[in-house]
């Protein structure tokens, strides 16, 4: 529940408590929390300490979760657990709680002992803490809005080029080739030079699988799709080589 998820998100409290889940409780390993959204509802709004995955769509989770589980060995060794204790318990949140279940569920196909997950997402967490609690910035939603206000309404997104806090999206400002909303403050915006879309495509445009919109969009490249094309392999290799970078 939104209070429970509180509760243990609070380190000291979580550490303090004999009658925590298995993985939360005193004795237990410091719980990992994870955000399951797509980097760009993540730039404009997240829960403070939450590791957050450079992910485009939720297809790009698996890979994500495999370096996590290898980077914080979610899934230790048998003798591992006689000198490390109990296996590190995972916390995870989306936007209304979809996403979260089939993360969840994936992290324990793995053989991830301790899942826990926000009921009913951030959503229901703001419904329940009218302050905000340990939300920070706003939350993206698909649609019209792109981003709604929260009780915290500190800016914490910032431009992708400038580094300026900034957290509002324009359909014009996305990358030109996976086509995902970037974050670019006005000023950068007028630099960037208005590109056609008829415009002869780049070796990693011609990759990618999504469709032409047909409509003007900025000369601007993501941080994931500008890795060099020639160093990617069929199978996704830039994409898999920035989530390792990004655990690193």
């Amino acid at each position: 529940t939104p209070e429970q998820f509180h509760k243990y998100l609070n380190a000291d409290a979580a550490s303090s408590s004999e009658t925590a889940p298995p993985g939360l409780g005193k004795g237990s390993n410091k719980a990992i929390l994870i955000d399951c959204r797509n980097a760009y509802e993540w730039k404009v709004g997240r829960f403070k300490n939450a590791i957050l995955p450079p992910t485009r769509q939720f297809s790009d989770w698996p890979k994500f979760a495999d370096n996590l589980i290898e980077k914080f060995k979610l899934v230790p060794e048998k003798d591992e657990t006689k000198t490390t204790g109990a296996p590190t318990a995972v916390m995870m949140y989306c936007t209304g709680g979809i996403r979260c279940e089939r993360g969840s569920a994936y992290l324990k196909s793995r053989g991830v002992q301790h899942v826990y997950q926000l009921k009913g997402g951030i959503h229901k967490y703001l419904e329940a803490y009218p302050d905000g609690g340990h939300y920070e910035g706003k939350l993206f939603v698909f649609d019209k809005r792109r981003v709604v206000q929260t009780p915290n309404c500190d800016v914490v997104g910032k431009c992708e080029l400038c580094g300026v806090l900034h957290d509002h999206y324009s359909e014009e400002t996305r990358c030109r080739v996976c086509r995902a909303l970037a974050l670019i403050c006005p000023k950068c915006v007028l630099k960037l030079t208005p590109r056609s879309e008829n415009a002869p495509r780049t070796e990693n445009e011609a990759k990618s699988p999504k469709k032409s919109t047909g409509a003007p969009t900025l000369d601007y490249t993501c941080n994931l799709c500008s890795l060099p094309a020639e160093k990617t392999s069929e199978r996704g290799g830039a994409r898999e080589r920035s989530f390792e970078k990004f655990l690193a």
